[in-house]
């Protein structure tokens, strides 16, 4: 890795732990709101940054599209199994703290189809890489993505805290190594650092 990707590793990966921690904040937040309407609000924006904090290690080290050319229509399509991955993840939580023990099961069934679709459409590199040996390497990885991402919602009050920045910075971690796994030997000019503005712009909404 070039001095240029090592630095964009370092970015992508605080601000995928910043955007996980701060999103999991406002989910817990709308779980404390008054109304049914905050607690729908707060906790999708809180899904929208966790999902954003998912995207953006692949923002700034992209890898080769899977469908079109990486820039037409097919990247929307891309991100949005990242998107539902994290939905899922925040509703699964939810039944758990609900003791919903039947809707949190049937959901966390679904969770690692997202999470395979996630890899396939925007960070292959993962089912593909020999660092993940055997088809138990890739299953491994992607169930503790999913893990991660249910434990940054959980918000259980004991440990709450250290729960939620344990869970940011494994999802953070998994989300960078993805991107690491995913980037071309010759990877194509990032315009990752034309992104900073709009994650600084969450950053400041969700502060």
């Amino acid at each position: 890795m070039t001095q240029l990707s090592i630095l964009l590793l370092i970015v992508a990966f605080v601000i995928s732990a910043g955007l996980f921690w701060l999103g999991a904040g406002l989910v817990a937040a709308g779980l404390r709101g008054a109304s049914s309407a905050s607690r729908w609000l707060l906790g999708a924006v809180g899904t929208l940054l966790a999902a954003c904090a998912l995207w953006w290690p692949g923002q700034a080290m992209p890898a080769q599209p899977v469908l079109g050319s990486g820039h037409d229509a097919w990247r929307f399509v891309a991100h949005l199994p990242g998107l539902l991955l994290c939905g899922a993840a925040t509703a699964v939580a939810a039944w758990l703290r609900q003791r919903r023990h039947a809707e949190a099961a049937a959901g966390a069934v679904l969770l690692p189809v997202l999470a395979y679709a996630h890899a396939m459409l925007f960070a292959p590199g993962v089912l593909h890489a020999p660092v993940l040996r055997g088809p138990a390497g890739p299953g491994l990885f992607l169930l503790a993505l999913v893990l991660a991402l249910v434990m940054l919602q959980a918000g259980w009050r004991r440990a709450g805290q250290g729960l939620r920045l344990g869970a940011a910075l494994a999802s953070a971690t998994l989300a960078c190594l993805a991107a690491v796994l995913s980037t071309p030997d010759a990877p194509a000019p990032s315009a990752a650092w034309q992104q900073v503005p709009a994650m600084a712009t969450l950053l400041a909404l969700a502060a």
